[in-house]
């Protein structure tokens, strides 16, 4: 599946805007469920101040 993309947030904003695709741990870190594999999560953590 090839996907153009117009800016590089396109992707991050349709997994938010779905709202079952993030899961809050706490405020720094997050579980986001895989786009391609459904068996897989990421940890994802913030680190530093920008982008929120």
């Amino acid at each position: 599946m090839n996907k153009t993309w117009k800016d590089q947030n396109t992707p991050a904003l349709a997994i938010v805007a779905r709202g079952d695709q993030i899961t809050s741990i706490n405020p720094n870190s997050f579980r986001v469920k895989s786009q391609s594999n459904l068996d897989k999560t990421y940890l994802v953590e913030k680190q530093g101040s920008k982008g929120f």
